[in-house]
């Protein structure tokens, strides 16, 4: 079973408000990385019951645990017995959080231009309001040293 580890300890359970995590996925075997995030929990929505009107919104754990993200090179590899590594590089508490640091990562590594990442497409659309929280905490940093 593939683990997944943040700070160098496996993250067995989901921290509190903790909603999605940006990673890094290492092929041991031929050195190649991606980068990707995955949210923990999937939200669906059902029938309203008997006498009600509005819909139930169901809030599920996702299958984060066994995820080896979305990039078909990387799950050819995975299949074909390739060893790899799974790190967590940030937990998040948003998904716009997490949107914006895989973006950050991303660019940072340069993964369109480094023949060694498997991503082959970045993208993403932010508003300010999603990542609210992270200027709050580069805030109370900037406070802090």
């Amino acid at each position: 079973m593939l683990e997944w580890k943040y700070q160098n300890k496996v993250l067995e359970e989901v921290p509190t408000g903790i909603i999605a995590f940006v990673y890094l996925i290492e092929n041991e075997t031929n050195g190649m990385l991606y980068v990707g995030k995955k949210t923990m929990f999937s939200t669906t929505r059902k029938p309203p019951l008997k006498g009600f009107k509005r819909k139930r919104v169901v809030t599920v754990e996702s299958n984060w645990r066994a995820y080896t993200g979305s990039s078909q090179a990387l799950n050819t590899d995975i299949e074909a017995g390739h060893l790899i590594k799974r790190t967590i590089l940030h937990l998040c508490k948003s998904k716009g959080a997490a949107t914006y640091l895989e973006l950050m990562e991303q660019v940072n590594r340069e993964v369109l231009f480094d023949e060694s990442y498997y991503n082959r497409f970045v993208g993403c659309k932010i508003h300010a309001s999603h990542v609210q929280e992270l200027q709050n905490e580069k805030t109370v940093d900037q406070r802090g040293r």
